[in-house]
């Protein structure tokens, strides 16, 4: 798929969840974090800055208390950098979408006003067009290799593994299913720890779903260590790892 309808469909699926009626807008993030979890940029970053940033962290820091009217009030201020206001919306979103986190909470919270709907267009405001203009600026980014000569994003990520086969990347998605259900079971483990090994377990199968050696090999990696850093049961990594050596993949 060429960059720019990447870009026109995440365009799409953004003005489709600003635009909607607050009642929608969970089926709206569904439909948007599926676009961005199948396109390679934003998998990337995502990884990236989570390899830095802890979500918990982000999430708190963003959190800024005032006094308005001799009251203590919050608002919810998004970071400065386009990736880390990319990420740490996604964790957002992806809360709410997996129901651990209530969007109409979330908003009385932070953008209460004299009715949802107005709350649910300050928060469009304040959180998702911010979002959709860091989404559009990564979309946009030309990539130089180390002499500066330009390359397209699509040759980079077009390192494709033809050995694997439907039965393989049938067993891996089934491994990882596994894991991610085991993970919400375990009573000990934060959400927020829980929702960086999400983002990563997806980003990894839907290498795999699309065969792509190059972010496959990456997000491993990702996985692996962020599943170890975060303490969370790592008995299924072997029996993950063989499947992608046994495909080739590793």
């Amino acid at each position: 798929m060429a960059d720019n309808d990447i870009l026109n469909i995440f365009t799409q699926r953004m003005d489709e969840l600003i635009n909607s009626h607050l009642i929608l807008a969970e089926k709206s993030i569904s439909q948007l974090l599926k676009c961005i979890a199948a396109t390679p940029l934003f998998t990337e970053v995502i990884t990236d800055t989570l390899s830095s940033v802890n979500y918990s962290d982000e999430f708190n820091n963003s959190r800024i208390t005032y006094i308005k009217d001799g009251k203590n009030r919050i608002k919810f201020v998004l970071p400065a950098q386009k990736e880390r206001i990319f990420t740490l919306v996604v964790c957002l979103l992806t809360e709410i979408d997996t129901g651990r986190r209530n969007l109409l909470d979330f908003l009385k919270e932070y953008y209460s006003d004299i009715d949802d709907t107005l709350s649910f267009k300050r928060f469009c405001d304040a959180i998702l067009i911010p979002f959709k203009k860091a989404g559009e600026n990564i979309l946009k980014i030309t990539a130089f290799d180390e002499t500066n000569e330009i390359y397209q994003t699509e040759n980079y990520f077009a390192s494709l593994t033809a050995e694997i086969s439907p039965k393989q990347t049938k067993n891996i998605i089934i491994q990882l299913d596994k894991f991610a259900e085991d993970l919400e079971k375990q009573k000990l483990i934060a959400a927020a720890q829980k929702q960086e090994c999400y983002l990563i377990s997806n980003a990894l199968k839907n290498a795999v779903v699309t065969k792509n050696l190059t972010l496959a090999k990456l997000f491993w990696i990702s996985f692996k260590n962020t599943v170890k850093a975060n303490r969370v049961n790592s008995s299924y990594l072997p029996k993950i790892q063989k499947l992608l050596a046994d495909a080739k993949i590793l």
